[in-house]
Parts: C-alpha cells; sequence; structure tokens
C-alpha cells in the first residue's frame, strides 16, 4: 500500500496566522519532517529542527531562539525536550492533531510554566478529517481541567483543616523561643534568622548574583520541630515537592538572570522498614525536575566520592558492609555519593573573566569526578545536638566545595545567596572570597553560631581557624 498526500489548505493558514503577528517569535509544531519542510518553503525565515539536526547545531539553535536571533521555529515536541523553558514565548501554532491529550499538554506547557508573564497564544488549525481528534484532546482538556479544579478545591480545604489544626496546638506558641532574633550585619555580610521562603518572598527581584547551599534532604535531617524545616516534610508523599517547590520558586525570583544556583545535594537510601524494600532514592533528580519547573536551566553536576568505610561506620547501611560482602555480595551496593549540580536562571549575566583560577586548578574544577574533595574540611567538625530532640544530623558543606563555586561563578565584590546558612560555611567562604553575602538560618542555635563565625572571619580573614562549632 502506498501513502498519497492529500492537499490542504492548512500550510497557507499557518502562514496567514504568522503574518496576523507581526514581528513576534512563533513556533510551529509538527508531527512530520515532509510539514516542516512545506512550512519552511512557505516560510523561508523560519528554522526547521529535525532529529537529523546535528546536536551542536540544535543547541544553538535553540539558545538563539532563546535570545530572539531566530524568529520562527519549527519542530516536533519530542525534539525539544518536556524540560525546556520557553516561557519567554507566547505564541505557538499547531500543525499536527493527534489523539494524546499528554503530548498537546506538555508542548503548551513549554509556554505556560512559571515565570511567564505573557498571555499565551495557542493556535490550532485543523482539516474536517482531524476534527474528530481534535474534539477528543478538547474533551480531555475539559475533564482534565474539572479535575483540577476539584482537586484543588479539596486541597484547599485540607490546608485550611491543617492550619485550624496547627494553630490550636502546643507547637503553636507565641513563646519568646518563636520570636525572630534580630539580623546581624558585618561589612559585607548579613544574617537573617527565619524561615528562607517568606524571607526572599520579601525580598527584591534579581538582587543576587549566586547562590550556594545545601538543602535539608526530605524527611533524612531534621534541623528544627517547627513546620516551616524543609528536614520535617515528609517524603513518602508529595509534601517535600510541593514545599521545595515553593523554595524553587522564591528562589527563582531574586536570582539575577543570567546567575548560577549550586545546590550541594546526594541520593537518599530507601530503607526496608519504611519501603518494604531497599534501594537509591533519585532524590537529586527530582529535585532538578521542580528546579526545571520554577524556570532554572540545569547546567551539570560534579559527583563528590565518599568513603564508602566511613559510611558504613556512620550510616550503618547493611550493604556496605564487609559481612554483607561475605554473606551474599549481590545485597552490596556502592556507596552514596554527593552531587553539585549547576543551574542558570535564563538571560544574561556579566562576564566573569577569572583571575582567581589557574589553568591547572581549572582542569580539576572541570572534572566531572570531584575525587579531591576533604570530607572533614568543615566549618562544623565536631557536633552534638543543640537542643532537645530536634536535631538528628547536620551536613555541613564542605569548604572547599563552596570556595570553588564562589570563585568560579562569580566576581570579586558580587552578592551571594544562602539561603539555608547552617552555622555559616557559605558565608565565611564568601568573606574570604570578597563577596558580599546575606545569610538565612531559621534555627536559633546555628544563627547564633553563624553571626559568630561571620563576625571571626571578617576580623581574621582566615588568619584565624579556631572558628566557633556546634560543641
Amino acid at each position: 500500500m502506498t501513502a498519497k498526500p492529500i492537499d490542504s489548505n492548512k500550510p497557507a493558514r499557518i502562514l496567514d496566522i504568522v503574518q496576523l503577528n507581526p514581528g513576534e517569535q512563533v513556533l510551529i509544531w509538527t508531527q512530520f519532517d515532509e510539514e516542516g519542510e512545506i512550512l519552511s518553503r512557505l516560510m523561508p525565515d523560519a528554522i526547521h529542527l529535525t532529529g537529523k539536526t546535528k546536536q551542536e547545531d540544535r543547541i544553538q539553535i535553540i539558545e538563539d531562539f532563546r535570545l530572539g536571533k531566530i524568529r520562527l521555529l519549527i519542530s516536533k515536541p519530542r525534539l525539544l525536550g518536556t524540560g525546556l523553558n520557553l516561557q519567554f514565548l507566547s505564541i505557538c501554532i499547531f500543525s499536527w492533531s493527534k489523539d494524546s491529550f499528554e503530548e498537546f499538554y506538555q508542548a503548551v506547557g513549554r509556554l505556560q510554566r512559571y515565570g511567564q508573564k505573557g498571555q499565551v497564544k495557542i493556535y490550532i488549525p485543523y482539516t474536517e478529517l482531524e476534527k474528530p481528534m481534535l474534539d477528543n484532546v478538547m474533551k480531555k482538556q475539559r475533564t482534565y481541567l474539572e479535575d483540577s479544579e476539584y482537586q484543588e478545591k479539596l486541597y484547599i480545604e485540607s490546608l485550611l483543616d491543617d492550619l485550624r489544626d496547627f494553630t490550636a496546638s502546643p507547637l503553636h506558641s507565641s513563646s519568646q523561643e518563636e520570636i525572630a532574633l534580630p539580623d546581624a550585619f558585618g561589612e559585607s555580610w548579613r544574617l537573617i534568622h527565619g524561615d528562607c521562603i517568606p524571607t526572599m518572598a520579601g525580598m527584591p527581584e534579581n538582587s543576587f548574583d549566586l547562590a550556594v547551599f545545601s538543602p535539608p534532604f526530605a524527611d533524612l535531617y531534621s534541623y528544627t520541630d517547627k513546620a516551616e524545616d524543609l528536614g520535617n516534610s515528609n517524603s513518602q508523599d508529595d509534601e517535600f515537592q510541593m514545599h521545595f517547590s515553593f523554595f524553587a520558586h522564591n528562589l527563582f525570583r531574586v536570582m539575577k538572570p543570567g546567575c548560577v544556583v549550586a545546590m550541594h545535594i546526594a541520593p537518599l537510601a530507601i530503607l526496608k522498614s519504611v519501603k518494604g524494600y531497599t534501594g537509591i532514592r533519585n532524590f537529586p533528580y527530582e529535585c532538578s525536575q521542580i528546579f526545571e519547573d520554577a524556570g532554572f536551566i540545569y547546567q551539570g553536576q560534579a559527583t563528590i566520592g565518599k568513603n564508602p568505610q566511613a559510611q558504613a561506620i556512620r550510616t550503618k547501611a547493611h550493604a556496605l558492609l564487609f559481612k554483607t560482602l561475605k554473606k551474599d555480595s549481590r545485597a552490596s551496593r556502592f556507596a552514596i555519593p554527593d552531587y553539585l549540580m549547576k543551574f542558570s536562571k535564563p538571560g544574561e549575566a556579566p562576564p566573569i573573566a577569572n583571575k582567581e583560577t589557574s589553568n591547572e586548578e581549572w582542569i580539576k574544577l572541570a572534572h566531572p569526578i570531584w575525587d579531591w574533595v576533604d570530607e572533614s574540611n568543615t566549618l562544623n567538625r565536631q557536633t552534638k545536638n543543640l537542643s532537645d530532640g530536634d536535631t538528628k544530623h547536620i551536613a555541613p558543606l564542605q569548604l572547599e566545595v563552596s570556595d570553588a563555586c564562589i570563585r568560579l561563578w562569580s566576581n570579586p565584590g558580587e552578592h551571594v545567596l544562602v539561603p539555608f546558612g547552617g552555622i555559616g560555611s557559605e558565608g565565611v567562604t564568601s568573606i574570604r572570597n570578597n563577596r558580599k553575602v546575606t545569610l538565612i538560618e531559621l534555627k536559633r542555635e546555628y544563627f547564633e553560631l553563624a553571626a559568630r563565625n561571620l563576625s571571626l572571619e571578617e576580623r581574621t580573614k582566615g588568619q584565624q581557624l579556631n572558628l566557633f562549632v556546634s560543641k
């Protein structure tokens, strides 16, 4: 059987739509390369991105489109990827009609993500043969919107119930312990006592040149007994994802366009006592997806190796023990590494003509495996619980890691944000490298230690090493 093409007025109608929006950037979705070729002949200034386009050319085309150097782009949804952020764009045209609401929703969603400030226009020219498919997609969309509205109503009612329960509980107190301490200041630093999400929400947009932090991990490290603490979010449902999404969106708002966010994070062990099986949860990927949904661009990661014997002693991980090796090595696994993940906010920032990093050091930093990081080189070398029952574990970022981030991705004199301030590790390295820094810390004891460490560092500039640690 030979397929025969059918003449259609659709390409001409798509051209009409483009001409109705003069000067506007337009994305045209196709299903087949032949559609794109026909449209390219009608619109010579359009760029047609296909599966045959080289990867390096594909990246350049997308970047040029993002910067406005390309006005018309023709491609398929699966080629541009569901993680691509197109909030700068407000017009797309569907050349294809498919009986798939999921593909339609994903294609439109790339324009309607957080950060989109304009009204998105969606054009769907269709033929009589395609109308039943389009009707079915629109029916699915109506059902989706109705279900979403109903679920949102239930969710808001549940939140209001939780809020009423919380305000009536003994935890909700106006005692002196719950009153925020005044900000601490130095010549080049500011330390804020409070939750980073509402604090960032009250900050001006586009304030910071770099963010460096290690977030509390879902239901693993609890730093306080406060509901605002990310570490108290339940990892067994969507509570952490929702909480972390609020964080990511507020962080996106305060970062300057083109600037970097460096996040130190690690996979999580899945415990048999909790899930019924053992394994590894790809927690970094989950957080990366939340960041991309907030508008950030993922730029890659470095793997920071960990000593398996030290990890076995510290975590009592069955899969890392010698006895597991000898009894059943099928149950053994790798040690869990840390990751340093790099993201950027779309846009352009002043260049960094880096004079702080030699070529030899750059070779080391550009390597995707950071096996040179000393696990013990942290501001906090001796830790004990600082208050009754509310601290399971603290996980300071190694000073070498934050130092590398600051020197690589910011200029001297620029402003660094540390939303999870801890005892001041990233602040100390910021001061040492002549950057301004703002830290936010929820836990009172850590806030007080951070204020002392930052003040001491500013006075001594690294000459004195007996910084205050939790004892």
